[in-house]
C-alpha cells in the first residue's frame, strides 16, 4: 500500500511542488545534501524513476541524478525494485536525450556498486551498464564491476530476466576482448555459451563464434564447451548455416594450413556481417608464433633459418624476421626461449620453470575460495532441483527433443559495431 501511495505521489510531483521548486533538489539533491537528504532515498526513487521514464522530464541536472545514486540508502532502494528498474532504464534515456550517452554511465556505475548487497551479486543494472560502456567505447569502466565473480542471485531485489544474464556475460567478454585480455574475454563468452538453455538463444550462438576464435589466439585450437553446456546450444552451433564460414576457418587454422586461412577470412562475408573480421586478423596475425610454438613441442634447438622456412608460409608479405619474432615472444612473455647469436641457433626452454610458485598463504586462500564455491554451488544446485519451473522445463527439454531457436537479435548490432572498431 505504501508502494502504491509512494508511486502516484511521486507522479504528482513531476512538475514540481505547489511552490515551483523542485523537490529534489528542496530535500538536497544536486546542492550538495545528498548524504542528508538519502534518509528519503525511497521517496524520491519514486520521483526521480517516474521523471526520467516520461517522454519530455522536467528539467533535471546531471548533478542531481549523480547525486542520487552516490549517496542513496540501498536497503530503502530494495524495497521498491521495480522503480530501481525504471530508473536504470529512465537514466540511459535522459541520457540518449541529451545527445550524450555517456553520461549515464557514471550514475549506472555507482548504482551497479552500491545497490547490490554485495560485488557477487547479480542485478539487472549490471547487464545495462556493460552493454552501455561497450556501445561508447569505455570498456576499462566496466573492469571493475566484471573483476568480481557474481555468485549470488536474488530476484525480491532485481527484477531479473534469463537474457540479463546473456547480455551481461556477453558484453563482459566484449569487453575484456576490445582490451585484448583474451583469457577472461574467453572465460566470459563461455559462461554465457554453456548457460542452461531449453532453446538456444541468438546470443549465445555470438558468443560462441567469438569463444572460438578466441581460443584459436590463445591456443591455436578449440576445445568443446564444458560438459553441461545444454545440447540444444551445441546443435545450433555445428548445424546453423550463419556458423559453417567459422568452422571451415577453424579447421584450416587447426591443420595448420595458413593458405586456406587466408583465403576464408578475404572472401567470407560472414565475418564482415558478424563484424567478427577484426578477431579473424588477430588470429591470423597469431598464426606465425602458433607455428613457432608447434616447433618449440618438436625441437630443444633450432637454427634461426630453419625456424625462418618452417613458418614462412605463416608470415604475410611484409612480415618480419625470425629472429625478431622469437625476440617479440619472449619480450610478450609467449616463449621462453635463448638465441645463441655465435651459431644463429635458438634454444627452446620450458615455460614451467620460469613461471612465479605460489607461496603457502595463496594455496591457502585457493583452496578456501574453492572450498567456499563449492559450497555455493552446492547450495545453489539444491535451490534449483526444488524448483517447480526448473522442474517442467528439464522435462519439456527431455520430452520434446529438438532444435530450438530463440532470437535476442535486436540488442547484438551495436555490441558487434563496437567490438570491430576496436580490434
Amino acid at each position: 500500500m505504501l508502494v502504491k501511495h509512494q508511486g502516484a505521489l511521486a507522479e504528482s510531483l513531476l512538475g514540481g511542488l505547489a511552490n515551483g521548486q523542485d523537490p529534489l533538489v528542496n530535500v538536497g539533491f544536486g546542492v550538495g545534501g545528498g548524504k542528508t537528504a538519502a534518509a528519503f532515498s525511497l521517496g524520491t526513487l519514486f520521483i526521480l524513476s517516474a521523471r526520467l521514464s516520461i517522454q519530455n522530464p522536467p528539467p533535471t541536472s546531471f548533478q542531481t541524478i549523480v547525486e542520487w545514486c552516490g549517496t542513496f540508502e540501498p536497503h530503502q532502494a530494495r524495497l521498491a525494485p521495480e522503480r530501481m528498474t525504471k530508473l536504470v532504464k529512465g537514466i540511459v534515456r535522459w541520457a540518449e536525450q541529451q545527445g550524450q550517452p555517456e553520461d549515464a554511465l557514471e550514475p549506472l556505475r555507482l548504482l551497479v556498486t552500491r545497490y547490490p548487497p554485495s560485488p557477487a551479486y547479480l542485478t539487472n543494472i549490471h547487464p545495462v551498464f556493460v552493454q552501455l560502456c561497450c556501445t561508447t567505447r569505455h570498456f576499462s569502466l566496466a573492469l571493475p564491476i566484471l573483476s568480481n565473480p557474481i555468485t549470488e542471485i536474488d530476484a525480491s531485489i532485481s527484477d531479473l530476466h534469463y537474457t540479463d544474464n546473456l547480455i551481461y556475460h556477453y558484453c563482459g567478454g566484449v569487453a575484456y576482448g576490445a582490451l585484448k585480455r583474451w583469457k577472461e574475454a574467453a572465460d566470459f563468452f563461455e559462461i554465457a555459451v554453456s548457460s542452461p538453455a531449453t532453446v538456444a538463444s541468438a546470443i549465445q550462438i555470438e558468443a560462441y563464434k567469438k569463444y572460438s576464435l578466441i581460443q584459436l589466439i590463445l591456443y591455436g585450437k578449440t576445445s568443446p564447451p564444458p560438459k553441461y553446456t545444454s545440447p540444444p546450444v551445441s546443435r545450433a552451433y555445428r548445424n546453423s548455416s550463419t556458423t559453417q564460414p567459422y568452422l571451415k576457418f577453424i579447421n584450416a587454422v587447426e591443420i595448420s594450413d595458413p593458405t586456406v586461412a587466408h583465403s576464408l577470412a578475404k572472401e567470407t562475408d560472414a565475418f564482415v556481417q558478424d563484424n567478427n573480421l577484426g578477431l579473424v586478423n588477430q588470429v591470423l596475425a597469431r598464426l606465425p608464433w602458433l607455428a613457432v610454438k608447434k616447433l618449440k613441442e618438436t625441437y630443444m634447438k633450432l637454427s634461426l633459418e630453419e625456424i625462418g622456412r618452417s613458418i614462412a608460409s605463416t608470415i604475410s608479405e611484409d612480415g618480419s624476421s625470425a629472429r625478431a619474432l622469437i625476440v617479440e615472444m619472449v619480450a610478450a612473455g609467449e616463449l621462453s626461449a635463448i638465441i645463441h647469436p655465435e651459431d644463429e641457433t635458438v634454444s627452446f626452454e620450458e615455460e614451467s620453470a620460469l613461471l612465479p610458485q605460489p607461496g603457502k598463504q595463496q594455496v591457502e586462500r585457493a583452496l578456501e575460495s574453492a572450498r567456499e564455491a563449492v559450497e555455493r554451488l552446492a547450495e545453489l544446485d539444491r535451490t534449483i532441483g526444488r524448483s517447480r519451473d526448473y522442474i517442467q522445463k528439464a522435462l519439456h527439454q527431455r520430452d520434446s527433443g529438438g532444435m530450438g531457436w530463440q532470437d535476442e537479435e535486436a540488442m547484438m548490432p551495436q555490441m558487434r559495431e563496437s567490438w570491430e572498431n576496436n580490434l
